[in-house]
């Protein structure tokens, strides 16, 4: 899990590849977010997957895997210019979620 930051509602922005295991990672995050807040308010867990295509698999699968960077990353970068408008939607409906949330505290 790599912290990225706070949005600007002062909530903790955490990126995590869960793309082996979803079924295990997923449930322990939430459960261990649980465990230390004794309830899940002010966790948002948003899965950005469906974001991904296959340019941006290719690309990220020649780079990391076969250590083919200088390959792999152009391919990557194209992928995500191609969805990039689908990325922004998931940003701006997380978000709206997140203010539908605090505006119910």
């Amino acid at each position: 899990m790599l912290y990225i930051g706070q949005d600007e509602f002062g909530i903790k922005v955490y990126t995590l590849s869960r793309q082996y295991k979803p079924q295990l990672v997923i449930p322990a995050i939430t459960d261990l977010y649980n465990i230390m807040n004794g309830n899940m308010e002010g966790f948002f867990l948003a899965d950005t997957s469906p974001t991904v295509n296959n340019l941006m698999k290719i690309g990220g699968f020649t780079s990391r895997r076969l250590h083919w960077v200088g390959f792999g990353r152009p391919i990557v970068t194209i992928g995500t210019l191609k969805t990039y408008e689908n990325i922004v939607a998931l940003v701006r409906g997380v978000k709206e979620d997140i203010r539908r949330c605090l505006r119910t505290d």
